[in-house]
């Protein structure tokens, strides 16, 4: 038989209405401790889960929120994954639950039975039936990662610093020739970090009158073809790769090679995600703050779907942070 909430408040002798609002995390409910306690006990022991679809069609709220852009599971190993702990953990503080959808180019609420009170858009350009489903339901949504070009609230990672400050740091090391590590994989090509790294790393070199090398790319397709015409033609001195992902095929790549990080080159990636800080040597990384990220973006959407803001979209970009490690000498 079916554990149902009226169940959790007859063993735990209060009304189903406290149950309801403290598993909600009403912030307005004032409940003893000790009660509170006792319901999440409860919960937590019977494996009771809520019945959002029910709570949906008795209210015009569910307490639900969509997370939707990607088309498959984020790397356990990459930013994404604690972008999403991080909306995830907020959301719940705040009574709120979450639902991953990977189908991306819609919001399929007939199949989850229920309707949302909130989009997060992994994509910075949210599709037409995601929009469509916002326009229909008359809820807001916040951009992750990326920008939505004021059509909605957008958090990101401010890349254009982030990418001077590696370069700078580069540079005083006496590093002036250069190469760029782009992304490995092809379904990245259109999100916005990919062409705003590799354009901000461009007018750094001219700003600077550093050479712009035929090797840099926007894309890193063969990091063994990339790293030996690098070291070999180019004569760089420096690699700045993409993400962790390029920053390790380029690892790899020098392994094979037989070259040697750093007396042969230096290298520094974005994302400061496992394995990076456990190599030999460790990698010199700008750290993109994603779960704070997350974090960020769940408080926003809260406060637009509780009304306690309201008008224009804006746009916050949190700074990334320089961790200098064994990867780079001065030369």
């Amino acid at each position: 038989m079916k554990l149902t909430l009226k169940g959790i408040a007859r063993e735990c002798g209060v009304s189903p209405a406290t149950v309801s609002r403290v598993l909600r995390n009403d912030e307005s409910f004032r409940v003893s401790p000790e009660i509170r306690e006792k319901v999440l006990e409860t919960v937590r022991r019977t494996g009771y889960q809520p019945d959002f679809a029910a709570r949906s069609l008795r209210s015009s709220k569910s307490r639900m929120v969509c997370i939707c852009g990607l088309k498959s599971m984020p790397h356990p190993l990459g930013v994404y994954s604690s972008m999403i702990d991080g909306t995830v953990s907020e959301l719940q503080s705040h009574g709120y639950e979450a639902l991953l959808d990977f189908s991306s180019n819609s919001v399929n609420e007939s199949a989850y039975g229920m309707k949302f009170d909130g989009i997060i858009s992994l994509d910075s350009d949210p599709s037409e039936g995601v929009q469509s489903y916002i326009r229909r339901n008359d809820i807001p949504c916040v951009v992750l990662s990326g920008s939505s070009e004021k059509k909605f609230d957008s958090v990101s990672a401010d890349d254009p610093a982030a990418l001077a400050t590696a370069m700078d740091f580069l540079y005083s090391r006496g590093h002036r020739r250069v190469a760029y590590a782009g992304t490995m994989f092809d379904h990245q090509q259109d999100h916005i970090c990919v062409e705003e790294r590799f354009e901000c790393f461009n007018k750094y070199l001219l700003n600077k009158n550093m050479d712009r090398l035929d090797v840099s790319r926007k894309t890193l397709y063969d990091a063994v073809e990339f790293l030996h015409g690098a070291i070999v033609r180019e004569k760089v001195s420096a690699v700045l790769a993409f993400d962790h992902f390029s920053g390790l095929e380029v690892y790899r790549a020098a392994m094979l090679l037989g070259f040697k990080i750093p007396e042969d080159f230096s290298l520094i990636s974005f994302n400061d995600v496992y394995p990076v800080a456990r190599l030999v040597p460790a990698f010199t990384v700008m750290a993109v703050p994603a779960e704070e990220m997350g974090k960020l973006a769940a408080r926003r959407l809260v406060l637009r779907m509780k009304g306690e803001i309201s008008g224009a979209a804006e746009e916050f970009r949190l700074t990334e942070s320089l961790i200098v490690r064994d990867s780079v000498k001065s030369i």
